[in-house]
């Protein structure tokens, strides 16, 4: 999701309090990263908020100059400024769930991501991370975890079943 900004000011107005929002976390503050030209500013800025590994990556940047160093024969505002989030959802469970969610509830996925939209619209938004739900099947989960090994003794040994399994065990441990 990207969010854009063009008025004099944008991406100082936009990094700072993010930074602030960012460190404010607890028990974990957000990284902070930056590239580009932070003493100059002529070819642009670059702020990271977040760890390319994380749930939420956010890129804060000078859209305007990006797009002026690649295309130099147009005229680009160099005040447009851009936040852009990756984020990256933890199971094959919740990227399905993600894909029907709105742009605005994938942003708040984390707390984090909730906080920053909020400051960025106005509005209150509630982080919305999907959680693993407690198994009411353990058999379900003893596939989940061991069905690689089930099926290869079950392959070896059409016959086997979960009693021939525990028998098994239990001969092997001891008393």
């Amino acid at each position: 999701m990207a969010k854009d900004y063009d008025y004099d000011g944008s991406f100082e107005d936009l990094y700072r309090p993010l930074v602030e929002l960012g460190l404010a976390q607890r028990p974990n503050p957000v990284k902070v990263g930056t590239a580009g030209d932070w003493v100059n500013m002529t070819p642009g800025r670059t702020l990271y908020l977040g760890s390319r590994g994380s749930r939420m990556y956010l890129r804060i940047y000078e859209k305007g100059h990006e797009q002026t160093a690649k295309h130099p024969d147009q005229k680009f505002s160099l005040n447009w400024t851009r936040i852009e989030a990756e984020v990256r959802p933890r199971s094959s469970a919740h990227k399905s769930a993600m894909s029907t969610m709105s742009p605005e509830q994938i942003f708040a996925y984390t707390r984090f991501g909730a906080e920053v939209l909020s400051h960025l619209d106005g509005t209150e938004h509630t982080a919305l991370p999907l959680r693993r739900v407690p198994s009411t099947d353990p058999l379900y989960w003893l596939v989940q975890q061991w069905g690689t090994h089930l099926r290869i003794l079950v392959n070896e040994d059409p016959s086997m079943t979960i009693y021939a399994l525990l028998a098994r065990v239990s001969e092997r441990t001891p008393a």
